[in-house]
């Protein structure tokens, strides 16, 4: 991942180009539930672009302002109480000047995870190079940015906020499946009952359809049955996952991809957010430590 200085761009289109964008593009070759087959396999239906950052020339004779001292020593301080006892903090960097945002995020660098949630605002969340830590920005419907902070988190504050409050039970599901479809019902039975049942610190429960003999027109009824919410988390790093949210409360459509953009697993987790896009407690400490080192490195 590179670490270059950037600063966000103009608005992404947060809407949904079809009835159904959980539907593949080409059905006659997909290769995954959630997946639109393109040439560079990666691009999924309906899903913004993840926030871009241009390069900015940080002046050469800028020094460290006493301002974002004090910001990247909260940060540090933050991340440590994370590692205690998991309580997040944000810290506004919308009142900071372009050096020192651009010598900030120099210093945090770029990681490996970004969200997209919601619509208006729409939020835009990068990870840096500090697991926990994160660049979360949020837009109107014009494009203007109405907030752009650094927030300390497993995951950003907006993918929780979009889940809860565009999430619905599951809708109800006819006696008599239509044509076509064979395993449909008893997968979203299923689903139903796990996500109605979910509370915080029950393990997610996975769904792989690699596994299941599923026809094209039961996978049509399910994503119809589930529906889509505008939530997207992707996470590089050795492996890419893309997870997207459902318009079902705690049910999420995770896909794993291997290097080539293939996907080799395609699964749907009921429960919380999904691990690979959280960080963890070890994570909060390793990241605190980190920053120390580069805050004296840098500073």
């Amino acid at each position: 991942m590179s670490h270059d200085h950037h600063e966000a761009t103009g608005p992404m289109d947060g809407g949904f180009a079809r009835p159904n964008p959980m539907l593949w593009l080409n059905e006659e070759q997909a290769t995954g539930v959630f997946l639109n087959p393109s040439a560079d396999g990666l691009s999924l239906i309906g899903v913004p672009e993840p926030m871009r950052r241009k390069r900015i020339m940080i002046d050469a004779n800028a020094e460290a302002t006493p301002f974002l001292r004090r910001t990247l020593a909260a940060i540090r301080d933050a991340l440590s109480a994370a590692a205690a006892d998991g309580r997040g903090a944000a810290f506004n960097i919308a009142g900071m000047t372009a050096d020192e945002r651009a010598m900030l995020l120099d210093a945090l660098g770029d990681g490996d995870v970004s969200a997209v949630a919601g619509d208006d605002p729409l939020w835009q969340a990068t990870e840096t190079a500090l697991t926990g830590v994160w660049h979360v920005r949020g837009t109107n419907a014009a494009g203007a940015i109405i907030r752009q902070f650094i927030e300390v988190a497993p995951v950003p504050g907006c993918v929780g906020e979009v889940v809860r409050m565009l999430g619905r039970h599951m809708p109800n599901l006819p006696a008599v499946p239509p044509q076509g479809v064979m395993n449909a019902l008893p997968v979203l039975a299923e689903i139903a009952e796990r996500a109605d049942g979910w509370a915080p610190g029950t393990p997610n429960h996975v769904i792989n359809f690699t596994l299941l003999p599923m026809t094209p027109e039961d996978m049509d009824f399910l994503m119809g049955a589930l529906g889509r919410i505008p939530l997207t988390i992707v996470s590089g790093g050795y492996g890419t996952s893309r997870i997207i949210g459902t318009a079902v409360r705690n049910v999420f459509g995770v896909q794993y991809l291997n290097s080539t953009g293939q996907v080799i697993l395609d699964t749907i987790e009921v429960g919380d957010v999904p691990a690979s896009a959280l960080a963890a407690r070890e994570d909060f400490e390793d990241s605190a430590q980190r920053l120390g080192e580069i805050m004296e490195a840098y500073l």
